[in-house]
Parts: C-alpha cells; sequence; structure tokens
C-alpha cells in the first residue's frame, strides 16, 4: 500500500512535459521497485485531476475532462495496493488547494505517510514568453509584462501546509541541470526521496516552441476567427502542428525574444517576488536584474509589442497558407501561396521541399484533399 508520495507541482513552462513523458515511458521499470505512476496519457501527467477540486482548465468538454479524471484517479488507487511509493506530477497542481488536494490524495492512498512536494521555478523574464505563447493557444489575450503572477504566494501555500513532510523548489535552468537535462535534474529528487532507485528515466527534451513571427501570427488567427472564445481548439491544435512540422525543417528566422522596453518592465514589476523566492529557497539563486532604463507608460496591446524583432514578410507568408485566412486554397495553392513557399524554402536551405510538405500535410488535416494534391505535384 502507498505510505510515500512525491508530488510534483509544477510550475507550468518548467520541463513538466518532458519529465511527465519519461516517467510514462519508465512506468514499467519503476512498478518493478514499487513505485507507481500512472496517467492516461503521455504527456499531460496527471494535471487533470486538480480539475476534480475546483482548478479550471481550458477543455472543449470540462465534463468530459472530469469523468477521464475520476477514471484515472479510481485507477491509481486500485494499483496502490501493489506499490508502496507513487509520483503524481501535474503542472495545474501548483494553483490547487493543498489542503484539498491532500484530501483527496488520502481517499486514494488511505495509508499515506509522507508527502514530499516539488516545484521547479523559472527566472521570470525567460519564463514570460514561454507562458503567453501558451496563453495564446487559447485565447487572442495575452497578458502583458506589468502583470506578474506571484509565484512566492502559490508556493507558500504549499510549504505551510501541515501534511506536506518535505519541499523542495529547484530553479528550472538547463546550464545548471546535470546533462543539461531536467529530466537528470529530476532524477536527483528522485534519487533523495527513494536511496537506491535503480530505474534510469530516459532523457527526453520536449521542446515544441515557435517562432517570433508564428507567435504574432497565432494572436491574430485567434482574434479574427475565435475572439470571444477561451479554449484550446482544434483548428488553433492544426495550426499549431503545422508550425512545430514546418520548424523540423530548419530556423525560420527568429526565436521570440523580449524587447529591451518589455524587459526592462517585466524586471521592475518582478524583482520583489524574486527576492523574496531567493531569500525563501536560498538554492534557487534567481537573477536579480536592474533594469537598463527606466520603462515609461505604453499600450501592449499586441504580441508584436513585446518582441525585439518580427520578420513581416514571413508573416504575410504563413498568413497564405493557412487555408481559414485564404479560402481559395481548397482549389489549389494560389499565386500568393506559391510565393510564400519560395520565401520559406529559401530560409531553409537545408531542407528545400520541407515548408512544402509540412504545408501539404497541414493542408489535408484540414480537409483540403483537392488543394493537398495538387501542391504536392508543384516543383517548389
Amino acid at each position: 500500500m502507498v505510505r510515500s508520495v512525491l508530488l510534483h507541482i509544477g510550475d507550468g513552462k518548467c520541463g513538466s512535459t518532458s519529465i511527465q513523458a519519461a516517467l510514462f515511458d519508465a512506468g514499467a521499470e519503476l512498478s518493478k521497485e514499487g513505485v507507481l505512476y500512472h496517467a492516461e496519457k503521455r504527456v499531460g501527467g496527471q494535471a487533470p485531476l486538480a480539475t476534480l477540486i475546483g482548478v479550471t482548465a481550458r477543455a472543449e468538454n470540462m465534463e468530459r475532462l472530469r469523468a477521464r479524471s475520476r477514471e484515472t484517479l479510481r485507477e491509481i488507487g486500485r494499483r496502490a495496493t501493489e506499490h508502496d511509493a507513487a509520483i503524481l506530477s501535474g503542472e495545474k497542481f501548483i494553483r490547487a488547494n493543498p489542503g484539498d488536494f491532500i484530501g483527496m490524495l488520502g481517499e486514494v492512498f488511505p495509508e499515506l505517510e509522507t508527502i514530499t512536494v516539488l516545484a521547479y521555478v523559472r527566472d521570470p523574464l525567460s519564463m514570460y514568453l514561454s507562458v503567453e505563447q501558451q496563453r495564446l493557444k487559447a485565447s487572442a489575450w495575452f497578458a502583458p509584462p506589468t502583470q506578474v503572477r506571484d509565484m512566492s504566494k502559490a508556493l507558500s501555500r504549499w510549504r505551510r501546509s501541515p501534511r506536506v513532510n518535505r519541499m523542495e523548489v529547484r530553479a528550472f535552468d538547463p546550464q545548471r541541470f546535470p546533462e543539461g537535462s531536467v529530466v537528470r535534474d529530476f532524477e536527483t529528487v528522485l534519487q533523495g526521496w527513494r536511496p537506491g532507485l535503480k530505474t534510469r528515466l530516459p532523457d527526453i527534451r520536449e521542446n515544441a516552441s515557435v517562432t517570433a513571427e508564428q507567435l504574432v501570427l497565432l494572436q491574430r488567427f485567434r482574434a479574427k476567427f475565435f475572439p470571444e472564445v477561451t479554449t484550446f481548439g482544434r483548428e488553433t491544435e492544426g495550426l499549431l502542428l503545422f508550425f512545430h512540422d514546418l520548424n523540423r525543417g530548419g530556423s525560420l528566422l527568429n526565436k521570440p525574444t523580449l524587447s529591451q522596453d518589455a524587459a526592462d518592465v517585466l524586471t521592475v514589476c518582478s524583482t520583489d517576488m524574486v527576492r523574496r523566492l531567493n531569500a525563501t529557497y536560498p538554492s534557487l539563486d534567481l537573477p536579480v536584474r536592474t533594469p537598463e532604463s527606466t520603462p515609461v507608460e505604453r499600450s501592449w496591446d499586441r504580441i508584436e509589442d513585446v518582441l525585439e524583432t518580427v520578420d513581416w514578410p514571413v508573416v504575410d507568408a504563413l498568413i497564405a497558407l493557412i487555408p481559414k485566412w485564404t479560402p481559395a486554397l481548397s482549389d489549389g495553392p494560389t499565386e500568393e501561396a506559391r510565393s510564400a513557399l519560395s520565401l520559406l524554402s529559401d530560409l531553409q536551405p537545408e531542407n528545400p521541399g520541407h515548408a512544402a510538405a509540412a504545408t501539404g500535410r497541414y493542408w489535408r488535416n484540414s480537409g483540403l484533399v483537392k488543394g493537398a494534391d495538387a501542391l504536392d505535384l508543384l516543383e517548389i
């Protein structure tokens, strides 16, 4: 029966996907050593469990998500009798009320004795664009750099919970990780929690980021076609899969980078929080920065307002390839689409046909079979 739990509570954009995929893949080996890890899916961990105690999620069907979460919880409970320890991982856990969450665990693990909580925290300047990219998947709105989520409050709730026996807060910084891997860093936590554990997790590095131009387009796509929708729908998912597929062919210009104005504003707004975190968790040692100039008051309505560089011809090229934006693509590539593919191909000289192939897959998955077939016949 499970008596010890390692609870990985996030934060989001701090390697949770890599950790959860590694745990999922190593689940059978961990089980042989008495450690239970069970999740419905390889990616996402048990994050949906938090919805059972009131944490919201951007799901199109919340009832279905809760139903699946209840089944996951029941399955964890069934398997608990065969193990003496368990790992739960979900980036939404950090937002949960610790008392409610631990109460839920107590129902599944009635003989639970010790709870170890692990959280990863990221430098606000490196965290900001990752979080806003995630937000734009489900909304046309993004948080300006003047709005900084105070991580110290969420962590404090968990640290002060009387049922938490130990809490470890670590910096998410690949330069400080063994082999630059968050999975390897997580393994050091596992060894401290479960001395003698022999299972070695596969070194998985999940990183599905987009370019600055794609980030701009993502916001415009949401604003144009789904201005009032706050869930992550299939068409947005299809667009992101297209971007990720496209980017596998090589660099398409600009990695999203904060402009100096935005970085200065974010620095001013986050410095007090960073100091509180460093004081409470000295091993974090997050950088305490000084702004390069005094921030001036301004509006931050569009994501490009916070970006250092955007190549607008690439934005226009991508628009020409999106069926919802360009309905004429259903009959095949337009002249604008051909020019767009030529431009993207030039940006990926090591894989000159990749952009057209990725676009064809996107069109076919979007139902544009005729257009995709016509695209296959082109030489670009």
